[in-house]
């Protein structure tokens, strides 16, 4: 730090950003622990952390002085420099400490395109990076590769529901991936592996479902459901989420996020398989998981961001509940709680997304319903807006 602004950013992550970007639980936020830590100690992963709290100050107040905005600059190049020396680096020295500071830049540079709201994908290449380090190095410290993990399951899982071509597609079991602890027989009751227990598999596999049936779409076969084995496989889902049950302690805003993540899978298998019109049974679905998500926030206090990481793991499954809202009742509670989670941490794209879901919603409300109403990823590429929605 060589600039007066550099403290005041650094003293922003401590007290603002790094509660913004957590989605590991009040107990358990990497961002104001080791990440720090070794930031201290690492240029090149200070540069990285300097760009990301300028992103979100930006994002906060975007009337700050212009002063932010060079400094922002100043520190975004001087981290892909030292980002790839660094990558160079570990060629010929591939200590876990290097390993370590190369994934959370990877990170962190990841995090700053997804705060800006930057619409064309910028936030690619380093979730690819992130996935390949995770893939291939066996240099990571304990802390730092569950760190990566986690950002990874969930960041995944976000880009997979929304996007024509996800930058990685979360596996199923089907497809011979292990790697999701969450989905074996191991549990940890750290937030994201907790919310997601069970999830991540039948929606995965939702995908499957969801690309086939766009094929069979596009060849104008709308008889999907005759191909046995597509059938079979969306059954399939239909019976693992009706059979799951949250493996959290009841009542805590961990659990309430957990049952909207169930009923957001079911909303996503629902608009894959079944008409674009309105019915009982998904009006119901979407009542309750809106419910859960209400519940789920009525701890957060906005003054002080406490429980702040409840705004950070609700925008995925907000978004699919938005995405299933024939009543404008429906509608209204998911604008209003999009309104909380960018209260609490101000990204930019969570404006994008409600741009987004208007769309969806008039393609959804256009005479006997849009024959593209239930593809939304379509819908964003149609509107050439590639965010991350987390």
């Amino acid at each position: 730090m060589d600039n007066p602004l550099d403290s005041q950013l650094f003293s922003y992550f401590i007290t603002h950003a790094a509660q913004t970007l957590n989605i590991y639980s009040e107990t358990n936020n990497p961002f104001d622990g080791f990440v720090i830590d070794m930031a201290i100690g690492n240029t090149g992963l200070m540069h990285s952390l300097l760009c990301l709290s300028a992103s979100c100050l930006l994002a906060h107040q975007p009337s700050s002085a212009q002063e932010i905005v060079v400094r922002h600059s100043h520190h975004f190049d001087r981290a892909v420099v030292t980002l790839r020396k660094g990558v160079e680096a570990y060629s010929s020295d591939n200590s876990t400490q290097n390993a370590d500071c190369i994934m959370l830049q990877t990170i962190l540079l990841a995090l700053e395109a997804i705060v800006t709201g930057e619409i064309h994908g910028s936030y690619r290449c380093h979730l690819l990076a992130a996935q390949r380090l995770v893939d291939s190095c066996g240099d990571l410290s304990s802390d730092v590769q569950s760190f990566a993990r986690q950002f990874l399951q969930y960041h995944n899982l976000a880009n997979t529901i929304s996007c024509l071509d996800p930058v990685n597609v979360v596996k199923s079991s089907m497809q011979g991936c292990q790697t999701e602890t969450a989905e074996q027989g191991t549990f940890s009751g750290s937030c994201v592996d907790g919310i997601l227990h069970g999830l991540l598999d039948p929606m995965s596999r939702t995908r499957q479902v969801r690309d086939a049936i766009r094929y069979h779409r596009g060849i104008g076969n709308s008889r999907w459901f005759m191909d046995e084995q597509l059938l079979s496989l969306a059954l399939g889902v239909e019976t693992q989420l009706r059979t799951w049950q949250s493996r959290l302690q009841p009542n805590t805003p961990q659990y309430w996020s957990s049952l909207t993540y169930r009923q957001s899978a079911y909303v996503y298998l629902y608009r894959t398989i079944k008409p674009s019109k309105a019915s009982a049974e998904l009006t119901q679905v979407v009542s309750e998981g809106l419910s859960y998500i209400s519940l789920a926030l009525r701890d957060v206090t906005r003054s002080n961001g406490m429980n702040g990481w409840v705004c950070g793991v609700l925008f995925p499954p907000l978004f699919l509940l938005g995405c299933a809202c024939f009543e404008v009742s429906q509608r209204q509670l998911v604008l209003e709680s999009l309104e909380d989670l960018h209260a609490c941490n101000q990204r930019t794209n969570i404006v994008h997304a409600r741009a987004i879901l208007e769309e969806v919603w008039s393609r959804m409300d256009a005479a006997h319903g849009a024959d593209d109403a239930w593809d939304w990823e379509a819908v964003m590429k149609d509107m050439s807006v590639d965010i991350m929605l987390s």
